[in-house]
Order: C-alpha cells, then structure tokens, then sequence
C-alpha cells in the first residue's frame, strides 16, 4: 500500500506557499550552520525530515524526536571512541550498547530516548563515510540548530492558529 505525501486540504497555491515556506527555512538553516561553522549539515535535515515528514510536525513528537536523535548520535560516537581508547573491551561494551537499545526498542522501553529518531541517527552516524569523519559533535549541533528553528516555526504557527481561532470566535 503506498502512502500519499500529499497534505489534506492543501490546494496548489497553498502549496506553493509552503514550498516557499520550506526554501526560506532551509535557506536560514544552511545560513545559521555555515555563520555559526557547523559542520555537518546533514544530521539536521535528517532530524528535520524524520520530525516534519513521519511525525507530522506533531509537537507532542518533537521532544522524543530530539532526544532519540542526539543519543542516536552520542551511540555511534560511543561505538566510535570506545574502541579507539580501549581496544576490544572497549567495542565489546559499545556493542553490548547497542544491543541493549535494541531490545529497549523492541520492549517500548525508555521512548523518550530509545526511539526511531535514535535508530535514525545511529545508522546515519555509522555509515563507513561517516564514522571516518568522527564529526559527531557537528552533527550534535547541526540536529540542536534544525530542532531550534523548527520548534520556533512550531511556536509561531501554534500562536497563529490560536489567534486566527479567537478573531473567528470573536
């Protein structure tokens, strides 16, 4: 069964204006990370195409969305150092992580943390490509960047429909 990416309700117009919407925001991230010089870029559009496109934006979804990726990220960082500074028992305990965050997923345990978003971002971060730039830190800030500006954006348009709600009422 496939599933349609197209929004409810949204005509052709409204939907030019949100593909406007989207190059300003990407253009305003991409603005911010290169001004503030983090690097890399992809961990935050990744957060932001996992939070805005499978968790519909749903504010409700934005703090396990955040959490899961950071970890996420500080778990392929984990899988990363702790073999470099300790050898084997070093990669035994990484992988014994990993395993564990498995099985909590499996179980439903700890969601805030162990989520998709976590799964998401440790598979981004383990990627041959990725690892060999050990550039987790970045991707910390890219994913805290994208998080700030869609939880802004989340704010405004929660205020505007509140306001355009009460003028209705009124």
């Amino acid at each position: 069964m496939e599933e349609s990416t197209v929004a409810p309700g949204l005509t052709p117009a409204k939907g030019l204006i949100v593909l406007l919407g989207v190059v300003v925001g990407v253009a305003t991230y991409l603005a911010i990370g290169g001004a503030l010089g983090i690097t890399p870029l992809y961990a935050g559009f990744a957060f932001s195409l996992y939070f805005g496109g499978l968790k519909h934006s749903d504010p409700k979804e934005f703090p396990p969305s955040l959490v899961g990726s950071l970890g996420g990220i500080g778990m392929a960082a984990a899988l990363h150092i702790l073999p470099e500074q300790f050898g084997t028992p070093g990669m035994v305990v990484a992988l014994i992580g990993i395993l564990l965050a498995i099985y909590a997923l499996l179980m439903g345990w700890v969601p805030m943390l162990v989520n998709y978003a976590f799964m998401l971002m440790l598979t981004i971060a383990t990627i041959p490509a990725v690892k060999a730039e050990a550039a987790f830190l970045g991707m910390a800030c890219s994913v805290l960047l994208a998080a700030a500006l869609l939880g802004a954006l989340l704010l405004a348009g929660s205020r505007a429909a509140r306001k355009a709600q009460a003028t209705a009422s009124a």
